[in-house]
């Protein structure tokens, strides 16, 4: 398995964070973005799994990586809390 490294600057303490991806999902994720930004496309990610799986671990390596702005505050764990971020303000929603 080939390990890639990315720095995370957390924008609310300011503290930076060295990150690791696995190489192929890094991959993966630059051509989906590559592809989003040509059809101007937004991005949603649903991460299902049996508990203890690592989804957390794997949405905020995933999420800090494509956003480096991104932080908990943004992140919805149930339909409820998603449809209030999206009614609070539409560009804050990862």
């Amino acid at each position: 398995m080939v390990v890639e490294y990315f720095n995370y600057k957390c924008p609310t303490t300011g503290v930076l964070r060295a990150c690791s991806i696995d190489g192929k999902w890094k991959k993966n994720l630059d051509l989906i973005n590559l592809e989003l930004r040509k059809k101007d496309r937004d991005k949603f990610l649903i991460i299902t799994g049996e508990e203890g799986s690592g989804k957390t671990v794997f949405g905020m390596i995933t999420c800090s990586y494509k956003d480096p702005t991104f932080n908990l505050s943004r992140v919805c764990m149930n339909g409820e809390e998603f449809k209030n971020a999206v009614m609070k303000d539409r560009k804050s929603v990862v």
